[in-house]
């Protein structure tokens, strides 16, 4: 997981924990850190912020799909849809969640998805 807010990175942790299927491996307060520990631990998912300093959520989910194209990648974002830089959609993450719906639900769903 990774927000350069780390309040909000402790309550992702913390739904993370909630949801059914998913364990909390790592957590990352930069893209930078996100794409590391993805190399590192090889995630089947990875959830990070669009907007953060330094390398941002879209290029940080680009660099993960290419390297591992496997892993679920999920962009979370408070901005509107058409606030979103037009590459969120075509990054190639499995879905982009506002964080206002961000719950162990909705994780468990796109994890599940992906295994149909």
């Amino acid at each position: 997981m990774a927000d350069d807010d780390r309040r909000f990175l402790a309550l992702l942790r913390d739904v993370v924990r909630a949801t059914s299927h998913l364990a909390a491996v790592g957590l990352a307060e930069s893209g930078e850190r996100a794409v590391e520990l993805a190399h590192e631990l090889r995630p089947d998912m990875v959830i990070v912020d669009v907007w953060m300093p330094g390398l941002g959520g879209i290029e940080a989910a680009r660099l993960i799909k290419t390297s591992f194209p496997s892993t679920l990648v999920v962009l979370i974002s408070t901005a509107r849809p058409d606030e979103l830089p037009p590459e969120a959609e075509t990054v190639g993450a499995d879905a982009i969640v506002w964080k206002s719906e961000l719950g162990p639900g909705l994780l468990d769903e796109i994890l599940l998805r992906s295994r149909q």
